[in-house]
């Protein structure tokens, strides 16, 4: 439990300071909240997504083969679900945010 603490501890830090410093146009809690839990929840399909590409990018000796592994097989399939989570949430409701980096910053 200690665990899961500390683990949601930086993430909502900083969507409180995100609400507590925009002074114009603050975005609703429920807003940031539902950005959080996204991003809590984008680990499923981030899961799947390295379980089947780990076939293809196995780590070898190789420090190209390291990093290429890190790229394709860790970084992007986490930023582009956590991408595509983003421009759900901003499309279905545009008005919700007003500056981007807030939205992402949760995620």
């Amino acid at each position: 439990m200690l665990l899961l603490a500390a683990a949601l501890a930086p993430s909502l830090a900083i969507i409180l300071y995100i609400f507590i410093k925009d002074k114009y146009d603050k975005e609703p809690i429920k807003y940031l909240l539902l950005c959080f839990l996204l991003g809590a929840l984008g680990i499923i399909p981030v899961l799947f997504i390295e379980m089947y590409l780990e076939n293809y990018f196995s780590i070898g000796d190789k420090m190209g083969l390291i990093a290429l592994s890190a790229f394709f097989g860790v970084a992007l399939p986490e930023e582009l679900v956590k991408f595509f989570r983003l421009d759900t949430i901003f499309s279905t409701n545009p008005h919700s945010m007003n500056h981007l980096m807030e939205l992402y910053i949760p995620l």
